[in-house]
């Protein structure tokens, strides 16, 4: 992590966050906000719908397992609505078995990550969806 952001530079983009578990929110908003990001969170994935048509993100992580409604099936809702389809979907989950990924993939995540995760390598592929690179200049 390069250094803090300027005081009122313009955001990164906006990522809303679907994570039940609070350390894991924790971890990926401070991770996040760290980098420039804004970020939207919620722990339910029924609520994701809502914020993604409200907030229109830039990306979307998505835990799997949500105490509401699967990950998978809030996958398949946003890439079945008009106004949220063309929302990149970032799968974060402990789901590692070799079919859980391709399970993930055919719901309509646009990728996959599993927990633990490489810090760096999770910012480069938030970067390869949101067009800013972690630690690029500009």
């Amino acid at each position: 992590m390069q250094g803090d952001e300027p005081q009122g530079s313009a955001p990164r983009g906006i990522i809303l966050i679907v994570e039940d578990n609070e350390l894991n929110l924790k971890l990926l908003k401070d991770i996040l906000d760290f980098q420039g990001y804004s970020t939207v969170v919620t722990d339910l994935g029924a609520a994701a719908f809502d914020l993604a048509r409200q907030h229109h993100p830039d990306l979307i992580l998505l835990d799997i397992q949500l105490p509401d409604v699967s990950g998978i099936e809030v996958a398949r809702r946003l890439k079945a609505d008009e106004q949220t389809r063309a929302i990149p979907i970032i799968a974060v989950t402990a789901f590692a078995m070799p079919g859980d990924r391709t399970t993930v993939l055919d719901s309509g995540c646009d990728d996959y990550i599993s927990k633990p995760f490489n810090i760096r390598e999770f910012l480069a592929l938030v970067g390869r969806y949101t067009e800013t690179p972690a630690g690029a200049d500009s």
